[in-house]
């Protein structure tokens, strides 16, 4: 039996505070049917809580990183084709979670075909998350029409999602060939050949002298490291300091179908031994190149490879599968979901308190800033 740990359960809705009034309509009812998938009805007050609950996780994390987050729901995601209408970055997140919702019946469903149940102590974590988050946001779910066994219902959801996801990727090839993940490391110093444009602020190409006294520099370390009692071992980032601050020196493991670095120097190096120091300087008209290989098979970088081929052939045999599921799918869309709407006027938002950080099951607490949309 797939597990994992109780507390993966509240991680989720841990780091969110408190609510804030709510004007405007009265409590909505949550009890009729939005979506039914297949033979199970998804009600209002729990497509209103998955809903809202990822609107505030997104409008707060756009905050983060410094995002304005006025009239973004409207702001149009996707222009209108002859197949599809424009829709504004709410349709996209209403969709997005439609979709959700949607695997997660589907998943919980089939999740009796590889042996997947929830234990009862997990049962018991989400509960209590579920009843902690409803306490937390009472005035706020009771807007929503969403009840703690909504909430519980969500957090079941997500559960499976993770719960299914080895079982069903169990079957895939794990035998990667060293051919396959191969990884190289090389140590390179770089000299950029464009500046700032002081009365832009923006990039320049360098003129001609400049390159030219770039080109000097790099051909000095170049010298410095190739004369090195050994130069495979040479500490190229030392030379490299004392001759000009703006060399940047850096140490990559690549494979062979990388764009980790410019294509010419991934062609000057494909013939390269371990501890070679490439015979020149490489050009690839934004930054002159000196390079070292270190190591023409890695190891450690090349096993890890290895592991992120697995990782990638299970994420793609999980995918798929829930893809055809959902495809498969019998889904009916209730007036109430339809109606529901995401909009710059009906806002919600997440804030982390210090008691939510320090008490991983802490139920979550959403602030919105205005009346819920829903629709009887």
């Amino acid at each position: 039996m797939n597990k994992v740990k109780a507390t993966a359960v509240s991680a989720a809705l841990a780091c969110m505070v408190a609510t804030t009034s709510l004007a405007g309509c009265g409590k909505a009812d949550g009890t009729q049917a939005a979506l039914i998938v297949n033979d199970e009805t998804i009600n209002l007050g729990t497509a209103e809580f998955y809903l809202r609950y990822q609107q505030a996780q997104s409008t707060s994390m756009m905050a983060n990183y410094g995002m304005s987050t006025e009239s973004v729901w409207a702001q149009e995601y996707s222009a209108a084709t002859s197949t599809s209408e424009a829709k504004t970055y709410g349709d996209s997140l209403k969709e997005s979670i439609r979709k959700n919702i949607i695997q997660g019946v589907i998943l919980k469903s089939h999740a009796g075909e590889y042996d997947v149940t929830i234990s009862d102590t997990l049962k018991d974590e989400i509960e209590k998350t579920a009843k902690e988050t409803y306490e937390n946001n009472k005035e706020a779910m009771d807007k929503l029409g969403t009840t703690a066994d909504d909430i519980e219902t969500v957090l079941e959801f997500s559960t499976y999602q993770r719960l299914m996801y080895y079982p069903m990727a169990k079957d895939v090839d794990t035998n990667v060939s060293d051919d396959e993940a191969a990884e190289s490391t090389i140590t390179y110093a770089k000299i950029s050949l464009t500046t700032t444009d002081e009365e832009t602020g923006g990039s320049k190409t360098m003129t001609d002298d400049q390159k030219a006294e770039a080109k000097k520099k790099m051909e000095e370390l170049l010298d410095q490291v190739k004369t090195a009692a050994d130069p495979a071992k040479a500490d190229v980032k030392e030379l490299a300091g004392k001759i000009d601050k703006s060399i940047e020196v850096n140490e990559q493991s690549y494979a062979k179908d990388s764009q980790a670095l410019p294509e010419a120097v991934l062609s000057e190096t494909s013939a390269m031994k371990d501890g070679q120091v490439h015979d020149g300087i490489i050009d690839t008209g934004d930054a002159y190149y000196i390079v070292r290989m270190d190591k023409v098979l890695d190891r450690e970088a090349t096993d890890n490879n290895k592991k992120s081929i697995i990782e990638q052939r299970r994420e793609t045999a999980y995918n798929d599968l829930v893809e055809k599921w959902y495809k498969e799918a019998k889904v009916t869309e209730k007036d109430c979901w339809k109606k529901l709407k995401v909009s710059d006027e009906d806002g919600y938002i997440l804030k982390t308190t210090p008691a939510a950080e320090n008490t991983q099951g802490a139920g979550a607490d959403v602030s919105a800033t205005s009346a819920v949309s829903s629709a009887s």
